[in-house]
C-alpha cells in the first residue's frame, strides 16, 4: 500500500531515493521537512541500525529514542570524537 500521491516521501526515503509507503517505519519520525536531522543521524548510525532500533522498541518508546539519536548525532557533528 502506498501513500497518497499528494504527500511527500519521508526524509529517509527521499535520501535513499525510494518510494515511501505506509509501512515505512521511519516516516513518522523523519517527515520530509526533517531532512537535516535524518542526514545527521544517518551519518552516525546508518539507516539499517536506525530501522532495527525503531522496530525493536515498543511504540511508546520510539519517539524518545529517535529524539535521542538526533541529539547524539548533532553532538557528534559539533564535537567529533
Amino acid at each position: 500500500m502506498q501513500k497518497p500521491s499528494g504527500t511527500a516521501a519521508c526524509a529517509s526515503c527521499k535520501h535513499q531515493r525510494k518510494k515511501c509507503t505506509d509501512k515505512c517505519v521511519l516516516a513518522p519520525y523523519f517527515p520530509a521537512e526533517k531532512i537535516r536531522e535524518f542526514k545527521a543521524v544517518h551519518k552516525v548510525f546508518g539507516v539499517s541500525n536506525i530501522t532495527k532500533i525503531v522496530k525493536n522498541l515498543k511504540e511508546d518508546d520510539r519517539r524518545k529514542a529517535i529524539e535521542s539519536l538526533i541529539w547524539e548525532a548533532f553532538c557528534r557533528q559539533r564535537d567529533p570524537v
